[in-house]
């Protein structure tokens, strides 16, 4: 009998610790076993330090109750004094640092809480280190048990606790601090250096940059081997009181082994909470990492060491460079892109193959497809690398009277023996002048018998076209508002929700001083600008350019489109055909679920992008265009709003030319549209001579350094669409960009973003608009 030596009217409460993290359970027996929890309330009061303690139970009379309470919520107000006694009271009605506070105060050595529902006692929380007397939490049902020997003098005695575990803080586990300033990284240098709210959509990898941080980061790289990659790398293990080779804090340790870690793209709608989808990205990440290294075969034992790269510093070069190359609001997709084109400026894509193989064997293959990245739900998985011969994206619009159409195909990471045949079907009045290796059979240019004998192998192919007289015709833009010197369109204001109004701006534009804007606001808004009617004939097409900046998914812009006047509307999103919509509206907002331009669109430090829509679909129709701004109530910072520019509508002459690649097998492996048009001879500035033979471009200085490109450009006459493409030396598109209007005689164009390029040659091809091109040798200092 455990009470045998007690004395009379004793019984003792034997506590037994069974350690909860670093809260004190323990287990009391009187005529029988019940449990107790040891509260955190105070830094003063644990059983560890102050026990054993011995006293007679009292109950907590409330003051003034009636009938009579027990919750220690305010003064004491029993008969019979609790000065050196164990006070028991309930839980309910207060929080348990007062309860416990009171009890200290009415005199009580001790608190015992009875649980007020009937479930297991918690470890009760608070924060009151002038508690100094210790107390415990017992279920309601031991409770009772305890009350009814209240009458009786019950004694009991609470012993020396054992000393509680150590308090394991993740300041102290490298990884995870390491972690934490990854996101300052990846957050900072997503969307350029003077924008921080780009990660803010579903489908994105900030916990996975930042445990892909922390395993590169406390990796001891100098015993590294490069058959390390299967080896299992837990994050987390010190915070999680783990040893380190246990699993840490994610559902998988790293590894390249899909054994140990099998998570892929397919997972991340299974879970799209934050964290867990990082685990995915961050796999792929390390996955590439690893390749590199066996591509290279070597390690830097300094990772800080960039003068004498191995596979690891290549690799984490790759993800900062990806960063800040990738869009506002990046997909997985997205980011996986922009560590390719990092690959391309950094490298010349000698790593193409080893990051394509990581990313498709997690399930972020050539086909996989994104989805919107404001929704994490929406991803199609694929595990297939780029098929063997890729084509390059045309430009999506093309006017001019001669043409020089390039096509330029590469191999990919296996060579591609089997003939591939490359066509393009010209629109009725583009003729087919000349061309080194294709044959014209009706309509359709044809390159056959490609061959590819090694992988990164590449091919030009080119041809000659002109504009007949009889198909060709000059545009006419039945709207052209540029806000400085062609303002034709007729927009107008209408306010539905709010005050806010779109007006002209100096904040922002893409040529000239002026744009329309309309701004971000913090309350609910829709309001719209308004063409006044216009009617598409031939080949139609509405273009502008924009910059936004809006709370991703819950404020944004629409184009919409009306042919009945403006009694209804539809949203323009089929009808892109460059640049279209990247975000749907959230179900909360005015727009519900419908699609949209939101977050922001900034790439790098380009802020304004072109978008375009084919009209032809209203042909002989009165129309007209509106752009609407739709916001909602609160932000989570401060947002620029909606900037739109050089607004055009362009009926001219022309149609479509359609590329198709096909494989041996004859199978459709990549198809393109060109929308064309086809302008007559007169004009150009020169009969008889291309705009790039009657025109004089140069760039200064040259070699240009940090300040990026000078571009120095003397027309004969006013141009609009011109495209500058910049290329390394193996022909790899490297930068890009589009430029609306350049005015007659002697101009400079800047580049800055050229200053992102490492030291080297390259080739700069500017396309005008009557289909010739010129292109310019360039060096970076």
């Amino acid at each position: 009998d455990p009470n045998a030596d007690l004395p009379d009217g004793w019984t003792l409460m034997r506590w037994v610790n069974e350690e909860i993290r670093n809260r004190q359970p323990w287990k009391i027996t009187i005529a029988g076993s019940y449990t107790a929890v040891e509260g955190a309330l105070s830094a003063n009061n644990s059983l560890y330090t102050l026990g054993p303690i011995s006293g007679q139970l009292g109950l907590y009379a409330d003051a003034g109750s009636s009938p009579l309470t027990y919750l220690a919520c305010g003064t004491y107000g029993g008969t019979t004094p609790l000065t050196g006694k164990i006070a028991l009271l309930y839980r309910g009605t207060c929080s348990f640092a007062p309860k416990v506070k009171n009890a200290q105060l009415a005199g009580a050595i001790a608190a015992i809480v009875i649980n007020n529902v009937a479930t297991a006692p918690i470890a009760m929380s608070g924060a009151d280190n002038t508690i100094t007397i210790p107390a415990v939490m017992v279920s309601q049902a031991d409770g009772a048990v305890l009350a009814a020997q209240v009458a009786s003098g019950v004694q009991v005695t609470l012993p020396k606790a054992a000393a509680p575990p150590p308090q394991i803080d993740g300041d102290y586990d490298n990884g995870v601090v390491t972690h934490e300033y990854g996101h300052g990284v990846s957050t900072r240098l997503t969307g350029g250096p003077a924008n921080s709210s780009c990660l803010g959509n579903a489908e994105q990898g900030g916990e996975g940059w930042s445990d892909y941080l922390a395993l590169m980061l406390t990796t001891n790289w100098a015993t590294a081997q490069p058959t390390d990659g299967p080896n299992a790398r837990p994050v987390g293990t010190y915070a999680a009181g783990q040893a380190t080779t246990a699993g840490g804090i994610r559902r998988y340790p790293y590894s390249t082994s899909l054994t140990t870690n099998p998570l892929t793209y397919a997972n991340v709608a299974a879970n799209p909470e934050v964290h867990a989808i990082g685990e995915i990205w961050c796999a792929a990440l390390w996955d590439m990492t690893w390749n590199i290294i066996q591509q290279r075969g070597t390690i830097q034992p300094n990772l800080y060491n960039t003068t004498a790269p191995g596979g690891n510093t290549i690799a984490l070069q790759l993800m900062v460079q990806g960063l800040k190359l990738q869009p506002c609001q990046p997909g997985f997709l997205d980011a996986r892109d922009a560590i390719l084109a990092a690959d391309s400026l950094l490298y010349q894509g000698q790593y193409h193959c080893a990051i394509w193989n990581a990313f498709a064997r997690r399930g972020m293959g050539f086909s996989a497809v994104q989805g919107l990245s404001t929704s994490a739900t929406d991803q199609v998985a694929a595990f297939d690398t780029p098929p063997n011969v890729i084509l390059q994206k045309q430009s999506t619009v093309l006017a001019g009277n001669t043409f020089t159409v390039s096509f330029k195909l590469s191999c990919g990471c296996q060579s591609a023996t089997t003939p591939y045949t490359l066509t393009d079907e010209l629109p009725t009045g583009m003729q087919y002048l000349s061309s080194t290796g294709g044959t014209l059979v009706g309509n359709k240019v044809t390159f056959s018998n490609l061959t590819f004998a090694t992988p990164g192998q590449t091919q030009t192919l080119s041809f000659q076209a002109q504009a007949t007289a009889a198909a060709a015709c000059t545009p006419v833009l039945p709207v052209n508002d540029n806000r400085e010197t062609q303002l034709l369109g007729g927009f107008a204001n209408q306010t539905t929700t709010g005050t806010k109004l779109w007006a002209p701006s100096t904040a922002h534009a893409y040529s000239g001083a002026n744009s329309w804007a309309a701004p971000a606001d913090t309350i609910p808004t829709d309001f719209t600008l308004t063409s006044a009617p216009f009617t598409p004939t031939g080949l139609s097409t509405l273009s502008f350019y924009h910059y936004f900046d809006f709370e991703a998914t819950y404020d944004g812009g629409l184009v919409e489109l009306s042919s009945d006047n403006g009694v209804t509307w539809q949203n323009a999103a089929a009808y892109f055909v460059l640049n279209g919509y990247n975000s749907t509206f959230d179900a909360s907002t005015t727009s519900a679920r419908q699609r949209c331009f939101s977050g922001r669109s900034v790439v790098g430090n380009t802020r304004f992008i072109r978008s375009v829509l084919d009209l032809r679909s209203f042909v002989g129709q009165s129309m007209r265009v509106r752009f609407r701004t739709n916001t909602d109530t609160g932000s989570p910072g401060t947002f620029e709003g909606w900037f739109v520019d050089d607004i055009q509508v362009a009926n001219g002459c022309g149609g479509n030319q359609t590329i198709e690649l096909r494989t041996g097998a004859n199978a459709v492996q990549t198809s393109q549209i060109i929308v064309t048009y086809l302008l007559p001879a007169a004009n150009l500035a020169t009969q008889g001579a291309t705009l790039a033979a009657t025109s004089q471009f140069s760039t200064v200085p040259n070699p240009f350094g940090a300040q990026g490109l000078q571009l120095q450009l003397s027309l004969p006459t006013r141009q609009a669409g011109l495209d500058l493409t910049l290329y390394d030396v193996t022909g790899r598109a490297l930068l890009r960009r589009t430029v609306a209007q350049a005015a007659a005689g002697t101009s400079t164009l800047s580049w800055p973003e050229a200053a992102n390029l490492p030291t080297g040659l390259y080739l700069m091809r500017i396309a005008l608009p009557d289909g010739s091109s010129t292109t310019l040798r360039v060096e970076r200092e």
